[in-house]
């Protein structure tokens, strides 16, 4: 008896949260939600012809940047800049991690 009133606390706990924070959240993915518009492609039939060989086999860099509009800048800025290199033959990921605060004088 003493488990299933446990059990019920934390469940009506866990929606109690979840009844609180959900609006909050689906305001937030519904401010930042971006539309894509994807040209037409131009090949015969209207189908995306494929690469042939869309596997890269040799290491690529790529820099990640997200941005947050929390109002608290009057212009959007980096929150956070991220270096990854990838390696697809080895299998190796290597994650470099920008401090946002940087101060590089040019």
């Amino acid at each position: 008896m003493v488990i299933l009133t446990i059990f019920c606390l934390l469940l009506a706990g866990t929606a109690g949260v979840a009844a609180y924070f959900l609006p909050v959240v689906v305001a937030g993915v519904g401010q930042t939600g971006q539309t894509v518009v994807v040209p037409p492609s131009n090949s015969p039939g209207g189908k995306a012809t494929p690469t042939p060989n869309a596997a890269p086999s040799a290491p690529f860099t790529v820099l990640l940047l997200g941005s947050d509009d929390d109002g608290k800048n009057k212009s959007p800025l980096t929150q956070s800049m991220i270096l990854v290199r990838v390696d697809p033959v080895g299998k190796h990921v290597t994650m470099l991690s920008i401090p946002r605060d940087l101060w590089v004088p040019l």
